[in-house]
């Protein structure tokens, strides 16, 4: 079962259509991906819609999704699909345990 990292970063979704990350950024994007599908490795990290600093750059901008409780989840698919695989991981039994966690 991969790990997930739990640092948000941006999914790529720039107003001005430039790379939002920082090559930190770039570092754990490549560390939390694995497998493969028709568009490369799988993430297995949290992406934000828009990052909030977007909103200090273009005054026109929506502010940040992290100012919206729901837009991470709703907008970007992987999103939902990690938190569904954590779900379904933490219901199950762990061998040795009476009880799930």
């Amino acid at each position: 079962m991969p790990r997930i990292a739990i640092w948000p970063l941006d999914a790529g979704l720039t107003v001005s259509g430039t790379a939002a990350r920082n090559a930190k950024d770039k570092l754990i994007a490549f560390c939390a991906s694995t497998g493969s599908n028709a568009n490369g490795p799988l993430p297995y990290y949290f992406q934000r819609y828009q990052e909030a600093y977007v909103q200090r750059q273009y005054s026109d901008a929506a502010p940040g999704s992290s100012q919206s409780t729901t837009a991470d989840y709703q907008l970007i698919p992987r999103n939902q699909q990690l938190l569904n695989y954590l779900s379904t991981f933490t219901q199950t039994a762990i061998p040795g345990f009476r009880r799930n966690v």
